[in-house]
């Protein structure tokens, strides 16, 4: 599972499948303006493939928390 933090505390944890159900969710809200998700890998990830999703979601969740509409 993934931490998410707000303001520096612990807001929630949650696994991949949960954030990209919120994505699908959001995007039948607002359309294709949201960033894009990062990918699922359908094989056995490594560690460096763990590290660039996990940045690739808090890229996502900042840009998406960002975004005025």
């Amino acid at each position: 599972p993934y931490s998410v933090y707000l303001d520096g505390f612990l807001f929630c944890r949650v696994r991949y499948s949960q954030l990209h159900d919120w994505n699908e969710q959001l995007r039948r809200v607002f359309g294709n303006c949201l960033p894009p998700f990062p990918p699922k890998y359908y094989l056995a990830m490594t560690t460096a493939m763990a590290d660039e999703r996990r940045n690739q979601l808090e890229q996502y969740l900042q840009n998406v928390t960002v975004d005025p509409n």
